[in-house]
């Protein structure tokens, strides 16, 4: 008697091995599926983006498209090459008041 509820246990406890291991299965398969179709997505994305950077637009055109298209990174670089053009226009509009050891520093500033 003592040996057939040892042997039942040890059947319930490899169900339930089998169970664990199945569902490891299961969720690396569908990480995996996930990383797949992610990668997929951004090639399509930066396909369509190297698209429209080839085409003839204006300057406003392609900033909207690209921050409409671009990952979260990408549109971070994007804000930080307008802010730097923001910076050198408010440097040329400022230069005539500046004096040049002023414009040198400010310059300096911006390309460091």
């Amino acid at each position: 008697m003592a040996h057939r509820s040892y042997l039942e246990e040890i059947d319930r406890k490899a169900k339930r091995s089998q169970a664990y291991w199945l569902l490891l299965i299961a969720s690396v398969l569908l990480a995996v599926i996930s990383l797949l179709v992610i990668i997929r997505r951004e090639n399509e994305l930066f396909v369509e983006f190297q698209k429209f950077k080839n085409q003839p637009l204006s300057d406003e055109e392609r900033e909207r498209i690209e921050k409409r298209l671009l990952p979260g990174w990408a549109k971070q670089d994007l804000a930080l090459k307008e802010r730097e053009k923001i910076e050198q226009r408010l440097l040329n509009g400022q230069s005539a008041v500046l004096s040049d050891s002023q414009r040198r520093d400010i310059e300096q500033k911006l390309n460091k």
